[in-house]
């Protein structure tokens, strides 16, 4: 059973492209769609294609302006997880991403890559804002 696979972390279902190894065949044929470019999942507002059914249902909100995913601390809303995970860190202060230059603290990378971003890739101030 598929219960069994994922105990025993059995993954039978290989990519052909870059052997990255599956536990369900419907998992490897979604993964497939990283090779292909296949994006059959299309937004009836404004038609941009997805790869995954999960990423339109997300996308949707943009529109509908649903915001499922409240702080248990503040009741703040958020339309995605990953936005309410970042929200809830800075009330925990967790902030692990430090700027060797300034010091100033992120509590995501991308956002610690973003405050080193210059006019031509990333540079280093010499004073951070």
């Amino acid at each position: 059973s598929s219960l069994t696979k994922e105990r025993t972390r059995e993954r039978p279902f290989n990519c052909h492209v870059c052997r990255r190894a599956f536990s369900q065949d419907a998992t490897l044929q979604v993964h497939m769609r990283t090779h292909t470019g296949e994006k059959p999942f299309r937004c009836n507002v404004c038609h941009k294609v997805f790869a995954e059914s999960s990423y339109l249902l997300s996308h949707r909100r943009a529109h509908t302006g649903e915001r499922p995913y409240q702080c248990s601390t503040c009741g703040k809303a958020f339309a995605r997880t990953s936005s309410l995970c970042d929200h809830d860190s800075r009330h925990k202060h967790k902030r692990p991403y430090k700027c060797v230059v300034c010091e100033k603290t992120f509590a995501r990378k991308c956002h610690l890559n973003e405050h080193h971003k210059g006019g031509q890739g990333i540079v280093f101030r010499d004073t951070c804002g």
